[in-house]
């Protein structure tokens, strides 16, 4: 019953420009910044509900046409997926690792837990931040940090993240929970890298 223009929205992440921390992660720094190959990177805790599972299935599919391109996991380390945590679903966990055993190892790399000072640092070293959340989310921060370091989203087209991404222009949208739509998302990127850098662009805007 409100009027559209009496409505404005102050988003709750200031845009990146503050102080960074002057210690990035070992794992992070590990790999050269002159890449050839497209870094895809996931962002966020571990659990069924983000989606990771989804995204490893799609990533050894796409492996299959592309297997110079790489993934990043932020947010997970090797110790997470082998001790026991009852938190976590265990056929979750399972599916991880069997996923990640069945794929190079060069081609996904666990980057372990970090600072949210760490976030803008790693964010510029990688070219799409890619979710696969099964809950609709609210306004998710990690779209937030991404545009603001210009990096473009490729996300479900679900809830929040729906809203906040605007399809070819600053990311992609795909069904959520399909990882062959997430594939086609994915390789649509690879194959076309001009609308890659103009994402970049108007994402930062």
């Amino acid at each position: 019953g409100i009027a559209d223009e009496k409505i404005s929205v102050i988003e709750n992440l200031p845009l990146p420009g503050g102080q960074e921390s002057l210690i990035a992660s070992p794992d992070a720094l590990s790999r050269t910044f002159q890449k050839d190959s497209i870094y895809f990177a996931y962002f966020g805790q571990m659990n069924r509900w983000k989606g990771i599972d989804l995204i490893l299935e799609a990533f050894k599919l796409l492996l299959a046409c592309y297997p110079d391109v790489r993934l990043e996991l932020h947010g997970l380390s090797q110790q997470m997926l082998s001790e026991d945590n009852s938190r976590l679903n265990n056929s979750f966990i399972f599916d991880c690792r069997e996923l990640l055993t069945s794929m190079p190892m060069a081609s996904v790399h666990l980057m372990g837990m970090y600072e949210a000072e760490e976030i803008s640092r790693r964010m510029k070293s990688v070219d799409v931040v890619v979710m696969a959340s099964r809950w609709y989310e609210n306004s998710p921060m990690v779209i937030q940090e991404a545009f603001g370091n210009g990096v473009p989203v490729v996300a479900p087209d679900l809830g929040g993240m729906a809203e906040k991404i605007t399809h070819h222009k600053t990311g992609l949208l795909y069904e959520a929970g399909n990882a062959e739509a997430l594939v086609h998302s994915l390789s649509f990127v690879i194959e076309h890298p001009e609308l890659l850098q103009e994402m970049k662009v108007c994402a930062k805007e």
